[in-house]
């Protein structure tokens, strides 16, 4: 997985860089304090630009620099910092308005994810077509979006 490191140009940094981004290559800061589980992420990189943090702080960090377009939070079962990570991005007028996903392998996180402000729960084992799929729906538009090709229009049926 290409991940980009501490070592990025101020350039990379710049309101022009953020700028240029296009939500058909988004820019996704994973938090995940495992390296060695991060491979679930490996997949996103031909579709994304992947950032990842080692911890919450490196996350805040480069949520304020990079300011993503999505921020997919590991939250396992009993570690409560990434969900008040969450509370800590809502509080800040930069980083308030960035999508949350938070990942996590307990089904009972969910509640509490989304009262600490997450915008989509996923559970593990986790593919990358669903983590795609729901970064797509966070950062695309509902009228920018292609049909799905396997649905069929129902026509309306009309006024009698």
């Amino acid at each position: 997985m290409k991940t980009h490191t501490d070592t990025r140009s101020a350039v990379d940094q710049s309101p022009v860089w953020l700028a240029l981004r296009r939500t058909d290559y988004p820019a996704v800061l994973i938090a995940d304090a495992d390296s060695g589980a991060r491979s679930v992420y490996d997949n996103l990189d031909g579709n994304c630009d992947v950032f990842t943090a080692r911890d919450i702080e490196d996350m805040m960090r480069k949520a304020a620099d990079i300011w993503p377009h999505v921020i997919v939070i590991d939250a396992p079962s009993g570690d409560s910092d990434g969900l008040r990570a969450i509370g800590r991005l809502r509080e800040s007028s930069w980083t308030s308005v960035i999508p949350v996903i938070v990942v996590s392998d307990d089904a009972s996180v969910r509640d509490a994810a989304f009262a600490s402000g997450c915008d989509a729960f996923l559970e593990k084992p986790l593919g990358s077509p669903v983590l795609r799929a729901q970064i797509r729906a966070l950062i695309e538009p509902p009228e920018t979006r292609s049909p799905r090709p396997h649905s069929r229009m129902v026509p309306a049926r009309p006024a009698a």
